[in-house]
């Protein structure tokens, strides 16, 4: 049986996907919104379409003054960083400014690895 590129994707985001672990607010340690998943996902679509890309992991504060962690995939074009987001199951580039305090850069592996080291999604 041949897996097609997409059906690929899928095999293997969807143990990610199975957990229910996402961004957590640190202030009453409610999940906010599966930030994590979107970022992998982002980079691997960019990945495969011959892209540098990164996930970047930090702080970010939210709109009632909680202090949330947050990851968010990025890539290079044309020698500038550009941020990664959604637009249903569409991957977007540059949509929007992501300003948060960024903690740490990964590849793909390295932030699955550090994920799985940590046993924490951002």
């Amino acid at each position: 049986m041949r897996v097609s590129g997409l059906g690929y994707l899928c095999v293997l985001l969807a143990p990610l996907m199975a957990f229910s672990v996402s961004c957590s607010t640190i202030s009453n340690n409610k999940a906010n919104s599966a930030c994590w998943q979107r970022a992998i996902y982002c980079a691997m679509v960019m990945s495969r379409a011959g892209h540098e890309t990164s996930i970047v992991s930090g702080l970010l504060m939210s709109k009632n003054g909680d202090i949330t962690h947050h990851a968010q995939a990025r890539t290079k074009i044309d020698g500038t960083w550009k941020w990664l987001s959604m637009n249903g199951s569409e991957v977007e580039v540059g949509r929007f400014k992501s300003e948060f305090e960024q903690v740490g850069s990964y590849t793909i592996d390295e932030y699955l690895s550090k994920c799985k080291k940590t046993n924490s999604w951002w």
